[in-house]
């Protein structure tokens, strides 16, 4: 493992659900307090939920090691919803 795998496995993420105004919902990862990944679509806070669950994913998927993403895509696989 080289010392930038290293660097990114102990850091840390963070996620926020926030309403935009205009009836939409914003969700943000954050990664030690930087944005990693966001998206502003989510018409109610249940498709927030699941939008920040998909951005958990992909940034497992996307060599972002993270025991709480790794958690979100495990819980995702074990749940039966896998495409």
């Amino acid at each position: 493992m080289s010392q930038d795998q290293k660097a990114r496995a102990d850091s840390r993420f963070t996620t926020s659900i926030r309403p935009l105004g205009n009836g939409h919902y914003g969700v943000r990862v954050l990664r030690d307090g930087e944005v990693v990944m966001q998206d502003n679509s989510a018409p109610t806070r249940e498709e927030a939920a699941k939008a920040l669950k998909e951005c958990l994913r992909m940034l497992d998927k996307c060599c972002n090691p993270s025991p709480m993403a790794s958690a979100s895509r495990s819980r995702f696989f074990c749940e039966g919803k896998a495409r």
